[in-house]
């Protein structure tokens, strides 16, 4: 495959999830490190696309269109937490121009389909430098935790209770969605990964300028070894929201707190684990 597409590749298993098993290979030379498990079967390779990554999230009713909310990855995305850094998402500015093409091409995949009578929508695409559109992937369902915290921000409403009351037949209100996502501010979510350790502090309480801060961590709680070895992108210790008007300022505020909630944090080497192996 790396003869015939020149380029890193992604190696991954087939009924993986969460990013869990993923390799990315810049030169056939790094094969070797991943022989033993594709052997094995199970696993698909791609091309890896050079970009940002972008999510948009959309609802589509009895044929019509009813709102597309399209956003950008924070930098390493899914795969963030291999160096322990924490990853979440931005709603993108209506005049950013990116948008409206993030939004055609998702109405345009939707009607290739084609939707059911009632859909919410969670496609991924990666933007080249280039400034082209590549699918990632397209499916019938909400976002992954917790982006759906962020799109109730957006919509007024959580969008799987919204999405089940169309469902049932039960009265949702589609211009209030409309009218509320079009006055919405900024809106970005964010997640901190474990790290290899026990947990010995907690965060005291939600940084400022924050909301829907969660800890989903207990005190004394052991992410070492092989647990933190088979982590997932989406295993957060806390997730939060934060909201701005400006872009620059969102992802200023995405910064700030996630350095005040990882300073909140306390670890120390699991039990067992190796002299070495120190606190962070």
């Amino acid at each position: 495959f790396m003869a015939a597409h020149p380029g890193p590749v992604v190696v991954k298993p087939r009924g993986g999830s969460g990013s869990t098993g993923v390799a990315v290979l810049r030169d056939p030379a790094q094969i070797a490190e991943v022989a033993d498990r594709v052997a094995g079967g199970g696993h698909e390779v791609e091309g890896y696309v050079e970009g940002r990554m972008c999510h948009v999230d959309a609802l589509h009713v009895g044929g019509e269109p009813v709102v597309c909310v399209p956003s950008v990855y924070t930098d390493g995305g899914c795969l963030s937490h291999w160096t322990d850094s924490g990853n979440g998402s931005w709603t993108l500015p209506a005049d950013d121009p990116l948008h409206e093409r993030l939004v055609a091409e998702t109405w345009r995949l939707v009607g290739a389909l084609p939707a059911a009578p009632a859909l919410f929508v969670h496609a991924e695409f990666f933007v080249t430098d280039a400034g082209e559109i590549v699918l990632c992937e397209i499916a019938g369902r909400v976002g992954g935790t917790p982006i759906p915290a962020m799109l109730e921000a957006v919509l007024g409403l959580d969008p799987r209770h919204l999405w089940a009351r169309i469902e049932c037949g039960l009265p949702v209100d589609l211009e209030a969605v409309r009218a509320h996502a079009a006055a919405a501010p900024l809106v970005a979510n964010y997640g901190l990964p474990p790290r290899d350790g026990r947990i010995v502090r907690l965060p005291e309480r939600a940084p400022a300028g924050t909301r829907d801060f969660t800890v989903l961590a207990r005190l004394g709680e052991d992410w070492g070894g092989a647990r933190y070895e088979g982590r997932k992108s989406g295993d957060f210790i806390a997730t939060w929201l934060v909201t701005a008007d400006d872009a620059q300022e969102l992802l200023a505020l995405v910064d700030k707190t996630g350095a005040e909630v990882e300073a909140g944090f306390g670890w120390e080497p699991a039990p067992g684990a190796a002299p070495a192996e120190a606190a962070r």
